[in-house]
């Protein structure tokens, strides 16, 4: 200590703007090179066991909603054989957000991915690599199911990193099966007391809710100053983090179970696989809005080769997940 959040700042890869539904069509990827979750139907159509399809960030983002007054957002969801698959896409408001961003704020941003490069290592016996330049653009994605109120749910998340004194095989689905998963994260030192309400409010909900969709325990963090020092190093308990809170952890899983239950409804009401639709949540209005979205100049979420595999045709695509 202290640990410098800015060495070798200026060599960093900074993560490009992703093009939309980019997460699905990773998911769709993962699915076609796991057909053994799909089944024929009666029709010769493929279908996956699930009512939703989607990515970690975006059923966060649901779930906080209850409390979050100050951002909006915008989710794509469309319907193929029974599957909604839900995708998040940037508002103006975070486009423009994201374009007048300072080198201070980037700066900023880049601290917490040099944070897990001081504290991970590809192998237990081995020191970090701290020298090398930070990638953002890398990153570590599981793909899980899960069941909430009778709705079964696939959704892949990237992952931090794994605690273990032995070797992990990443590409092993049985031992990823039994790891112990670590969330890291950075946090200021010395919270003013307006620093100590936005965490109360805002931030441990996000950590919380963040964590607790993919089973982890434990949040490491690394307390740093103004200057991208850090200074101590202090471990979270998920399971404690929601005590004392401003906010409730069982509202934030009833909001979400709502919302999910209320959007299957609407598409099985549109009953149309080539539609679109568009949900708008406006603070300023505190409300939740949809649109139907039709016709050839509407972007369509899934790829054609996923749709083509679902209908029973024989296809093929380069790239493995």
């Amino acid at each position: 200590m202290p640990l410098d959040l800015n060495a070798g700042i200026e060599n960093v890869q900074r993560k490009s703007i992703d093009p939309d539904y980019l997460d699905i069509y990773h998911i769709c990827q993962f699915i076609y090179n796991h057909q053994e979750h799909l089944r024929t139907s009666s029709t010769g159509q493929m279908e996956l066991l699930a009512d939703f399809v989607t990515f970690r960030g975006v059923l966060r983002q649901i779930m906080c909603t209850p409390y979050q007054r100050n951002r909006d957002y915008r989710l794509m969801a469309t319907c193929l054989n029974g599957t909604t698959y839900i995708s998040k896409v940037e508002t103006s408001d975070q486009r423009n957000q994201a374009e007048q961003m300072t080198r201070r704020e980037m700066d900023m941003c880049s601290w917490g991915f040099k944070f897990e490069q001081y504290c991970t290592t590809p192998h237990p016996d081995k020191q970090p690599v701290t020298n090398a330049p930070v990638n953002e653009s890398q990153e570590f994605a599981c793909v899980y199911r899960s069941k909430l109120n009778g709705l079964r749910l696939i959704y892949g998340a990237e992952m931090d990193c794994i605690k273990s004194d032995v070797y992990v095989d990443l590409k092993d689905p049985e031992q990823l099966r039994l790891a112990e998963f670590v969330e890291l994260k950075t946090a200021a030192y010395k919270m003013t007391q307006r620093q100590q309400q936005t965490f109360a409010n805002y931030k441990s909900l996000n950590w919380w809710s963040q964590s607790f969709l993919v089973g982890i325990d434990t949040i490491i963090t690394g307390l740093r100053d103004d200057n991208g020092l850090v200074h101590d190093i202090k471990e979270y308990s998920v399971r404690e983090l929601h005590r004392h809170k401003p906010w409730s952890s069982a509202a934030t899983g009833t909001f979400l179970s709502n919302f999910l239950h209320e959007l299957k409804a609407i598409m099985h009401r549109i009953n149309d696989s080539n539609a679109v639709v568009m949900i708008d949540y406006k603070p300023a209005l505190n409300k939740i809005q949809y649109s139907v979205l039709r016709g050839p100049d509407v972007k369509p979420i899934l790829p054609e080769w996923y749709r083509q595999m679902m209908q029973g045709s024989s296809i093929s695509i380069a790239g493995s997940v």
